[in-house]
């Protein structure tokens, strides 16, 4: 017996509105990895092509230039 005849089973045994409950729990389980599928695709897509910088626009800090302001020494 594969996994989801014994989710089958076990449900049938279930009173209706704790049946209703599992049915919930299955679409919260696919809603949830819809979108942490999708939150992966957009970083990676936005990690492949970053925003072209505007005028005057530079790139974030590096660590090592974090450690190294003038209002730190």
């Amino acid at each position: 017996m594969n996994t989801a005849e014994r989710i089958y089973t076990e449900v049938k045994r279930l009173p209706e509105e704790q049946a209703a409950k599992v049915l919930d729990f299955i679409h919260t389980l696919e809603t949830h990895d819809e979108s942490a599928h999708a939150a992966k695709a957009a970083m990676a897509a936005l990690l492949a092509h970053p925003a072209p910088l505007k005028e005057g626009e530079t790139l974030p800090m590096k660590r090592n230039d974090l450690y190294d302001r003038p209002n730190l020494r």
